[in-house]
């Protein structure tokens, strides 16, 4: 039984940790204003869906996973997102439901961008910057330099995850690339 706890504890840990560097890495403010992602909580929210993508993918193919690892990350996530809501006055009854959506929009996200990317082989354009307009990453009309920018942030990061050492990745050390800057 006591495997079992260490076991447990071991994998919430590292869930733990590597929630903190996405979402570290998310809330960039490089990212915001010139960067094109919204600042505002519909922003902040795609900006850590694309981070936690990115790293579930590094995750799921590559490193060999405790089961309960990509569990508990998730479940990170939705108790964040809870959190966040009755910090900003949700009510009890309402919580619930946008904490479903929140975490049905992760899964969402995670196949559009996992499409998108198998759609663009070489550099990830086209329906990953469309992605980024439809949900909300990047929404404003004429923004394609950020959307462009973005996409090959996404690029970076997916080379520089791979590249990375896979207990680094597992103890939540990454090293993501700097965040995509544009002129104001």
């Amino acid at each position: 039984m006591l495997r079992w706890l260490n076991k447990n504890n071991s994998s919430k840990a590292k869930a733990t940790e590597i929630y903190g560097a996405v979402v570290a890495q998310a809330r960039q403010p490089a990212f915001f204003g010139s960067g094109g992602v919204p600042d505002t909580m519909v922003g902040r929210y795609e900006s850590i869906v694309l981070h936690m993508f990115l790293v579930m993918e590094r995750l799921r193919g590559q490193i060999p996973v405790p089961d309960d690892v990509l569990r508990l990350l998730v479940e990170g996530f939705v108790t964040d997102i809870d959190d966040c809501m009755r910090e900003i006055g949700v009510g009890d009854l309402k919580v619930g439901g946008h904490v479903r959506r929140a975490a049905a929009g992760l899964y969402e996200r995670i196949a559009v961008y996992r499409a998108a990317l198998e759609t663009n082989t070489d550099v990830p354009v086209g329906a990953l910057e469309d992605s980024f307009a439809a949900h909300g990453l990047i929404p404003d009309v004429g923004a394609n330099e950020a959307r462009a920018a973005m996409a090959d942030y996404v690029s970076a990061t997916q080379t520089a995850l791979v590249r990375q050492n896979d207990d680094e990745v597992l103890q939540g050390a990454i090293n993501f690339p700097a965040a995509p800057a544009l002129s104001a």
